[in-house]
């Protein structure tokens, strides 16, 4: 990070911290509250700050506490915060926020912002606020644009600050096109359960979380900070065990230390080559979140967590070599035709032998896992009680019907998943008409309704009779499709709406490209007030699918009372004009030059080195043979574990040779498939042996 000014705006740095000193000395600080320079750490507030700037650039090799992600980095405090901004006390005004976003234009280059929405309502910059984005975005860095790192939020779950279901896309500056929005993952790689979903999240990186470990950074030193009970002076400059701090807070400076990294690399990078880079060395490891999809170019994506974890090795490697993106376009249809929108649309539709008019078109809530947008199969609707334990029946091609009590939501959907059900309808136990979000289903692996009690009673007893009652989730929404002629290779997609509905929290929107992405803009949240009126959602979903095709715009009510309509909508689609006949996001002369024809699609990967002709064509290199170099990497993992690893491909099997000595006889240790893009292997050492290790492919 050396040469990199990023600056941490919060409610400041102890700018004169043993792990920090070295590193704010060069930087320009200040404070937008009272309109002064830093000369010294606040004094009763600043452990926020201070922790989120360990993690970006914490001195390394100092023999003291942590290293940042960039320890080489300048770090700048920015006061925005005051000392009882937290208990209800007066924040910056627009003129000092417009003023904080364009403030040192040609020194820093990055600008972490681990702070957001914190209501339910959506909230964007004001005009000048505007303003001083748009001084930064277009004329920071030379006109190259200041990078701006967002916090996507800790709003997913109720807490005392906010009633829950937030979303990204309701903060406007997360939700711009031009800043990065950072989610939360645990140690193992799934979400954090506070983590705020989002169509606009780029990455993700780790932080603590319930049951997970806490992040330990630097904290206001001696007895000042969070860690206020440990002994030791030294240790007591950072936040260790349960004073370790946990949000997406703490997860948005680690990706602002390696965009450090990544402009020190390559200065010449614009805020477009640093997002996409992001993209191509993005990761993901729990590949069992029910959000996670595949896009028509081929890249994992989800709203949990958006294209991953950054793999910092690889964004370097991409950042040396990378050659500047081409000019953005912009490609922008609408329609001013008002809809009205079904109130309640979500449904059980019931079917079968006697079934009272009352119960053939039930109103229901949807979980927060799996949602149903088209119409499930009509099943036969089997009653299974509370399913408090395995369900013994074979559900294998029907659909389950389980009253609420004793057991967790999420318990329930999975026995019905495990006896093969295909969807669950689960009904209320009590307050007879009420129905409710079932919290805590984030990660099922059906779609899965809530009913009332009252409905819920009627359609069970009618399925206990024995009579075949069936069942169907049904979704009705009000649509507007769009052709797209324009030959793009899509970037940031938008959706601009415009409501006549009293409750916006009852809408559901989401946007499908001609690939069949879906992007969810909005779910059903806590938002009483009306609108949108003229909000945009963006989504990174769709990033290199073409834009050529039929896009399609779906909004629906899934809650009763307050009907409304549809007055405007206006699809924004930014990317890069290319030649493309064939309407799949690869350019013509491209394919051409590499083939001579157009018979490959973006997904494809005819080298077979892990890297589809999408990214290949991003990155301007060679789809007709291996482009990575095959290097060993050997490491020490833990006491007596060592890991050995190499770039791997799914479609390739290795084989691990080894031998004591480098001109001895290499016997076979392992046979393992491969995995993208790097396979590892996991080996016993006594911490003396030395030995010598071989790689080979077998296809």
């Amino acid at each position: 990070g050396e040469g990199v000014t990023v600056a941490v705006a919060d409610d400041g740095v102890e700018i004169d911290h043993p792990d920090l000193r070295s590193n704010t000395k060069e930087a320009v600080h200040r404070d937008f509250i009272n309109d002064t320079g830093v000369t010294e750490s606040p004094p009763d507030n600043g452990d926020h700050g201070t922790g989120v700037a360990g993690l970006v650039g914490a001195e390394g090799n100092n023999g003291l506490g942590i290293s940042g992600t960039a320890p080489e980095v300048n770090l700048a405090s920015w006061v925005i915060f005051g000392d009882d901004t937290l208990l209800g006390g007066s924040f910056l005004s627009e003129e000092r926020l417009m003023e904080m976003f364009q403030s040192g234009l040609d020194e820093v280059a990055v600008q972490n912002h681990s702070w957001g929405n914190a209501g339910a309502t959506l909230e964007g910059p004001s005009l000048l606020e505007e303003r001083g984005l748009e001084a930064a975005f277009e004329g920071g860095r030379d006109g190259k644009g200041v990078v701006m790192i967002r916090a996507g939020g800790n709003n997913r779950k109720p807490t005392r600050f906010h009633p829950g279901s937030g979303n990204v896309n309701d903060d406007g500056f997360a939700n711009d096109p031009n800043v990065i929005a950072v989610g939360a993952v645990r140690k193992d790689g799934r979400v954090a359960g506070y983590s705020s979903p989002g169509a606009c999240l780029l990455v993700a990186a780790p932080s603590g979380a319930e049951g997970f470990s806490k992040i330990v950074t630097t904290d206001l030193a001696g007895s000042a900070g969070r860690n206020m009970n440990v002994a030791s002076t030294n240790l007591a400059n950072y936040t260790l065990g349960e004073s370790g701090w946990s949000g997406t807070s703490f997860a948005t400076p680690q990706i602002s230390g390696l965009v450090a990294l990544i402009l020190s690399a390559n200065s010449t990078l614009t805020i477009r080559d640093v997002q996409q880079i992001l993209i191509h060395s993005s990761r993901h490891f729990d590949l069992d979140d029910p959000a996670l999809v595949t896009n028509g170019a081929g890249f994992r994506v989800s709203d949990n967590v958006g294209f991953g974890v950054p793999d910092a090795g690889e964004a370097m490697r991409l950042a040396t070599d990378w050659e500047n993106r081409s000019e953005m376009t912009r490609v922008e249809v609408g329609s001013d035709t008002r809809k009205e929108i079904t109130d309640a649309g979500l449904r059980v539709s019931v079917t079968g032998k006697e079934v009272p008019e009352a119960v053939t078109s039930i109103p229901a809530l949807p979980s927060v896992g799996p949602h149903v947008d088209h119409p499930t199969e009509r099943l036969s609707l089997v009653a299974v009680g509370k399913a408090t334990e395995p369900i013994e029946q074979d559900l294998t091609g029907k659909a389950a019907l389980i009253r609420r009590g004793e057991n967790f939501f999420s318990e329930k959907i999975n026995f019905a998943a495990e006896a093969g059900a295909e969807f669950v309808v689960i009904f209320n136990n009590r307050d007879k008409d009420q129905r409710i979000i079932m919290g805590g289903t984030d990660f099922v692996t059906l779609p899965a309704v809530f009913i009332s009690q009252e409905d819920g009673e009627a359609l069970n007893e009618l399925v206990e009779v024995g009579d075949t009652v069936e069942a169907q989730i049904r979704l009705t929404s009000t649509r507007y499709t769009f052709e797209v002629k324009e030959p793009l290779i899509c970037e940031h997609v938008g959706v601009k709406v415009t409501a006549d509905h009293p409750t916006r929290g009852n809408l559901r929107m989401t946007l499908v490209s001609p690939s069949g992405t879906r992007s969810v803009l909005q779910n059903l949240n806590q938002d009483e007030t009306a609108g949108p009126r003229g909000w945009t959602y963006y989504s990174t979903q769709h990033f290199y699918e073409s834009s050529q095709g039929r896009w399609q715009v779906a909004v629906s009510d899934e809650e009763m009372g307050g009907v409304g309509a549809i007055e405007e909508v206006t699809l924004t689609i930014r990317g890069v004009k290319i030649t493309d006949s064939d309407a799949d996001a690869l350019d013509d002369n491209w394919e051409r030059n590499h083939w001579g024809n157009l018979q490959f699609e973006p997904r494809d990967d005819p080298d077979a080195d892990g890297f589809n002709n999408a990214r290949e064509q991003v990155l301007a290199s060679d789809p007709t043979e291996e482009n990575r170099p095959f290097r060993i990497s050997l490491s020490p993992w833990k006491d007596g574990i060592v890991r050995l690893s190499w770039p791997g491909t799914s479609e390739a099997n290795y084989k691990v040779h080894g031998s004591r000595r480098v001109n001895g006889e290499f016997s076979v240790q392992e046979s393992l498939s491969g995995e993208f893009p790097v396979t590892e292997w996991f080996f016993k050492s006594d911490g003396d042996s030395q030995g010598f290790w071989r790689i080979r492919e077998e296809n």
